[in-house]
């Protein structure tokens, strides 16, 4: 196996909730607590947990939209963080400027970091898509077509590692498999290494070689796949396994 090319460390995060009418802080929610992982190129790290659980706010920790309370993050690639590493959200329609065509999101990127040049064109072939809806808004797509959009525009800057935040929570369970296939196509071309949140236990079997469980922001059990769904060690991740009818 590759040398990892992100670690993290005993990452921790706690959010204060307020009084809905006073304003005033309560207390402390304890969102991850000494989390720790290694994404290696051409490798997925599938991480499943209730909502609630910390793994949004793991993904947000990554890719630095958020600073961890404690913890490091160790990084070794070449280019920059910001480019190297790209997220996709669960929503294709809320992450998706509405008033900008699709060759416009897919620039953006490029745009924003001064990289140079991308052929849209191109990047909408490879993530299946007909060149001919460069010029199409976003509510002129489907679904699933917005959501590899999405994928095209993570993939302009040519990164080393993709975040996947529930990228196919919002659609229907055909689109759901095209996508899971789409990733792992790209994860073998470009030898990507993905971080694949879900609360969908079946999509994380297809796709992940490592997967996390996470218990109100720990990590209670780690293991190969499918070793972990074959023979789960921990309460919760046996309680996991039996809602999803794995």
């Amino acid at each position: 196996m590759a040398a990892p090319i992100l670690e993290a460390k005993g990452l921790a995060k706690a959010f204060e909730t307020k009084h809905p009418l006073l304003g005033s802080s309560q207390r402390k929610i304890q969102a991850l607590d000494q989390v720790d992982l290694q994404l290696v190129p051409g490798q997925t790290v599938g991480v499943v947990g209730e909502s609630g659980s910390g793994k949004s706010t793991l993904a947000h920790i990554l890719a630095k939209l958020i600073m961890p309370d404690a913890g490091e993050i160790v990084f070794r690639g070449t280019d920059p963080y910001a480019q190297s590493i790209q997220m996709i959200f669960q929503s294709p329609a809320a992450s998706l400027n509405p008033r900008m065509r699709v060759r416009e999101i897919v620039r953006e990127p490029i745009q924003i970091h001064s990289a140079g040049h991308c052929n849209v064109r191109e990047l909408l072939k490879e993530v299946g898509l007909s060149p001919e809806l460069i010029d199409r808004f976003p509510r002129q797509l489907s679904g699933g077509q917005r959501q590899r959009v999405a994928i095209a525009r993570a993939l302009a800057l040519r990164p080393k590692i993709l975040l996947c935040d529930e990228p196919t929570a919002s659609l229907d369970a055909t689109v759901q498999a095209e996508i899971l296939r789409l990733l792992i196509r790209l994860q073998h071309q470009h030898q990507l290494a993905i971080l694949f949140i879900s609360h969908q236990l079946s999509s994380v079997s297809a796709i992940a070689h490592e997967v996390l469980v996470i218990k109100e922001g720990r990590v209670v059990e780690r293991s190969s796949n499918p070793e972990i769904f074959d023979n789960p060690k921990h309460e919760h991740t046996r309680q996991l396994i039996s809602a999803s009818a794995l």
